[in-house]
């Protein structure tokens, strides 16, 4: 997961044979299957509030069947240190 601004994160999903993915987790509930191409991206909105964040991915081949799930993690935290270092 790559963060593009406060609350945005970018994942990259690479997987072969698949043709559908289940995102869930910490970001949002997994409701729904969504096409895609892969390897692709897709950009996704962190849950609110700081601190580590979950992402659960499964995948979907045209024929139905799913893959195990897989996990990621990302630490989130929009404070910026604007402290000048001391010398």
């Amino acid at each position: 997961m790559t963060l593009i601004s406060v609350g945005n994160v970018i994942v990259d999903l690479a997987v072969a044979g698949a043709t559908e993915v289940l995102i869930g987790g910490d970001l949002f509930a997994a409701d729904q299957w969504t096409t895609m191409t892969f390897p692709g991206s897709r950009s996704l909105v962190l849950s609110p509030g700081f601190g580590t964040k979950t992402l659960i991915a499964t995948f979907r081949d045209a024929a139905g069947n799913t893959s195990a799930s897989v996990t990621d993690f990302t630490h989130y935290n929009d404070v910026v240190d604007v402290t000048p270092p001391s010398l």
